[in-house]
């Protein structure tokens, strides 16, 4: 039994409120208390314990990654080293197809040069292949790759028609038409007598019946590093209307000789370049002598006045 603190009269323990005066039952009131005082603490201990496990676990998490970090490092090396080789090849191959796309280009641009530039560069791989076949097979050399005409031995060039007379060689094929003597001249003293040497021809070819030949602007060139005496010709057949427009030539040879002629292209032109098709195919000779000569003005040096 509790006595009520406020009347004093008895209570039962499990009455909640005093019969007499209505006084809550304190001892009730004090259990219900503890009880809450309890409920409390243990959720205090339950949030605690929570905040400790949540702790841990972050722990555990971060020594995970942690973990993991470590553990991924020589990945994320070995990824970086195979992007770093990416790069470097694909910066190689940039750098080769522009190396590659400059050598087309130049390809291309050696592919667009003039008619005359091109035969030139066919006769020397000509040249070129057939000293080559020559060297590979010395017993099956003929006579027939070469023409001797007054005291040289000129090598053929198997994309031209070679015809001789006893005066003029003519080499010709679809594109050119090359007429050819071989005269005693000093090439030394012909080019710096240019304009005598003009005038002396303008007498020459006066009296020639056959054909009337005009040889104009003679000058001195360096064509692929040779010197060239090259000038205009226009020739007249002797009966005829038609004219052949071309480039007189003059080119040193040896001992005091020079190739000298005209060169005619297809499209009956003057090109002073064509003079170099011709020394092209003249550089293969050889003096083998008994030079003759067809007539006393056809050697230029007794038409240069000494100086």
């Amino acid at each position: 039994m509790n006595l009520c603190k406020k009347c004093g009269n008895q209570i039962k323990e499990e009455n909640k409120f005093c019969s007499n005066c209505g006084e809550p039952n304190h001892m009730i009131l004090e259990q219900s208390n503890t009880l809450n005082n309890n409920n409390q603490n243990s959720n205090i201990l339950n949030n605690n314990s929570q905040n400790i496990n949540q702790s841990n676990n972050y722990d555990q998490i971060s020594n995970m990654t942690n973990n993991n970090k470590k553990n991924n490092m020589p990945y994320i090396i070995l990824a970086a080293i195979v992007i770093l080789l990416i790069v470097v090849i694909s910066v190689l191959l940039i750098i080769n197809n522009q190396s590659n796309n400059q050598s087309n280009n130049q390809s291309n641009n050696n592919t667009n040069k003039n008619e005359y530039e091109d035969n030139i560069n066919n006769n020397n791989n000509n040249n070129s292949n057939t000293n080559t076949n020559t060297n590979t097979n010395t017993n099956t050399n003929t006579t027939d790759d070469y023409i001797t005409f007054r005291g040289f031995k000129i090598k053929k060039n198997n994309s031209f028609d070679y015809k001789s007379t006893t005066n003029v060689l003519n080499i010709t094929n679809q594109s050119y038409f090359i007429n050819l003597t071989i005269n005693a001249g000093n090439f030394d003293k012909l080019k710096t007598n240019l304009v005598s040497l003009e005038n002396e021809y303008a007498k020459t070819n006066s009296n020639n019946s056959s054909n009337s030949l005009k040889i104009s602007n003679l000058q001195l060139k360096n064509l692929y590093n040779t010197e060239i005496i090259v000038g205009e010709v226009l020739m007249t057949k002797t009966g005829e209307t038609k004219q052949a427009h071309g480039t007189w030539f003059i080119i040193n040879a040896t001992n005091n000789y020079v190739f000298q002629g005209f060169i005619i292209n297809k499209g009956n032109t003057y090109n002073y370049n064509d003079a170099a098709i011709v020394n092209t195919l003249l550089k293969d000779y050889q003096y083998v002598g008994n030079y003759t000569s067809y007539s006393s003005t056809s050697d230029i040096n007794s038409i240069i006045k000494e100086q």
